[in-house]
């Protein structure tokens, strides 16, 4: 499996509350970052807790284009949707260790949008 490969995985299964998937692709002390203010972990038992809870949400995610792979970590924007508000596009960044994720950013990427298009999202799920 390619790192291309696992970050299309995680992608998914950070959306979706994958945690199955996420215990098999990250380290133990895995630091992530979120979009919401407080969204922080720096270890995996803590983010599944957290993906656990945000469950509810009924998020999807998939990559906007094709991210770009730099042998071990993977950037690129992922168009997320959100139940209700519509699709929000999050700029993500995955680092890998042997094949595990030792870091994730994810962050809210600012639009110009024409003046009739719905307002967007402040967060994801908020």
């Amino acid at each position: 499996m390619t790192t291309e490969r696992e970050a299309e995985q995680l992608l998914t299964a950070f959306a979706t509350s994958g945690v199955a998937t996420v215990r098999e692709l990250c380290a133990d002390d895995v630091t992530v970052y979120g979009t919401d203010e407080g969204e922080r972990w720096g270890n995996l038992e803590g983010l599944c807790a957290a993906l656990e809870a945000m469950r509810a949400l009924g998020l999807s995610a998939k990559w906007e284009t094709a991210p770009v792979d730099h042998g071990g970590w993977i950037a690129g924007v992922a168009l997320y949707s959100v139940p209700g508000q519509g699709v929000v596009p999050v700029r993500v960044t995955l680092v890998f260790e042997n094949r595990k994720l030792v870091h994730g950013h994810f962050s809210l990427e600012q639009r110009t949008v024409p003046a009739s298009a719905p307002a967007p999202p402040t967060a994801l799920g908020v």
